[in-house]
């Protein structure tokens, strides 16, 4: 099974071919090598400490409030968190916790 070169290169870029010529810098080029992995995995802890955190916060907010909302057209009533369009008015002005407008905070 015949090896491409994309492969190869990869091998060459880790530091697990080394050229002829540079043999005598082997230790400096694996030196390099775990310096970036070591760098790699810092980074990786640092990305991940935050995506936890702005998750953890996220799950432990609250719900948005609801509002009862009154059409300009015919006055009808409804209930949600934000305004159904430009043709509502804010009915009343007392948040609820519930979509159904019966439990105010």
């Amino acid at each position: 099974m015949p090896i491409r070169f994309g492969l190869i290169f990869d091998a060459f870029l880790q530091g697990v071919i080394i050229p002829y010529k540079n043999r005598f810098r082997d230790s400096k080029i694996r030196i390099s090598m775990n310096i970036l992995t070591v760098k790699e995995k810092a980074m990786k802890k640092v990305i991940l400490a935050i995506s936890l955190l702005v998750a953890g916060s996220a799950v432990a907010a609250p719900p948005a409030p609801f509002y009862r909302w009154a059409s300009k057209l015919n006055g009808f009533i409804t209930c949600a968190q934000t305004s159904p369009g430009s043709g509502w008015v804010l009915a009343s002005p007392t948040p609820y916790r519930d979509a159904g407008c019966r439990v105010p905070y």
